[in-house]
């Protein structure tokens, strides 16, 4: 979990431990895939450029992506039945995941 408050309240905080887990992933060879209430708040976009850009580099893609356009069933899914529909839709073998909800 990168922030500790519901960034919907304090969007200033969103990704504040961003630079530990870049400095952590630093000379690692990581890809990272989204998977985060914020992308379907703020845009993946606009909520990446808060992010470092040793970060940004990282990123390959979201979750939300193995959705194939059916975002009314992908939504009330759980966090990790959506990340295993996108680990199981690009045959992923080694993964890990940081989650930024309690409730997984």
């Amino acid at each position: 979990m990168l922030h500790e408050v519901d960034v919907a309240d304090s969007p200033l905080l969103m990704f504040h431990r961003a630079d530990a887990l870049a400095a952590t992933l630093k000379g690692l060879d990581v890809r990272i895939v989204l998977s985060t209430s914020w992308v379907s708040v703020y845009g993946q976009e606009s909520a990446t450029g808060v992010l470092p850009a040793e970060l940004r580099a990282m990123i390959v893609g979201a979750t939300y992506q193995a959705a194939n356009s059916d975002l009314c069933a992908w939504l009330p899914l759980s966090r990790y039945q959506q990340i295993m529909a996108y680990v199981q839709s690009r045959q992923i073998v080694n993964w890990i995941a940081i989650d930024d909800d309690v409730q997984g």
